[in-house]
């Protein structure tokens, strides 16, 4: 649980350029056939290895959690804090 808020409280999600690149990746493969491809084995690897601490529906939560939340928070004037963020977490998980 520890290493998803992390993932999303402290990863280079909080950086900018990350983000610009996430956004960019993510307009281009809705429109790129091939690259979406790509991305599609990029979310089931992100869900197989969330798989395996949560069941598949958990995981693919969990997994649009993680991009969800860092993208907010890269543009929210009052983002999520950790412990919001750990709250979200242990909800989606079943755990809080």
């Amino acid at each position: 649980m520890e290493a998803i808020i992390d993932i999303i409280a402290d990863s280079v999600w909080a950086e900018p350029r990350t983000l610009l690149l996430s956004y960019e990746l993510y307009a281009f493969a809705a429109r790129q056939p091939p690259v979406t491809a790509v991305m599609q084995q990029w979310m089931d690897s992100s869900r197989v290895a969330l798989g395996r601490f949560f069941d598949p529906l958990t995981a693919r939560a969990l997994d649009a959690l993680i991009e969800g939340v860092g993208i907010y928070n890269s543009i929210d004037a009052a983002p999520l804090s950790r412990e919001a963020i750990r709250v979200v977490v242990e909800r989606v998980a079943g755990t809080g």
